[in-house]
């Protein structure tokens, strides 16, 4: 977390809670004279580690986009300390289907079983 961040949360935010992964969620101790967001608190997530967005549990979204004012029943227990694996999709361990042109074999060619139309014939 950047020095800026951390500043910026001491200064204005306000701990809500905290998902299984370490992840604390913060709102605005004070809005007034707001006029940003349309006039609705302003809610922030501080990453425990791994900075990715799928890391963020279904009720604690909506809560940050304002679907929901509840917070989730699961906020305030003891984080997690288990190892968290990243989106595979920004990993090397992403999945290509066989055949695809990232991995080093050769694709095979299908037999074509059609005959191309030609204007001539």
């Amino acid at each position: 977390m950047s020095l800026r961040i951390r500043i910026y949360t001491f200064l204005f935010g306000n701990l809500v809670g905290y998902d299984m992964l370490g992840n604390h969620y913060y709102q605005r101790k004070s809005n007034n004279n707001r006029a940003a967001n349309n006039g609705r608190s302003e809610r922030w997530v501080v990453y425990n580690g791994v900075i990715e967005a799928s890391f963020i549990p279904p009720m604690w979204h909506s809560w940050l986009h304002h679907n929901t004012d509840d917070f989730p029943s699961d906020g305030l227990t003891k984080p997690n300390k288990k190892k968290i694996e990243a989106a595979r999709s920004r990993v090397s361990k992403k999945y290509f289907p066989p055949g695809h042109m990232s991995l080093d074999k050769k694709r095979t060619q299908k037999k074509r079983n059609y005959q191309s139309w030609s204007p001539e014939a």
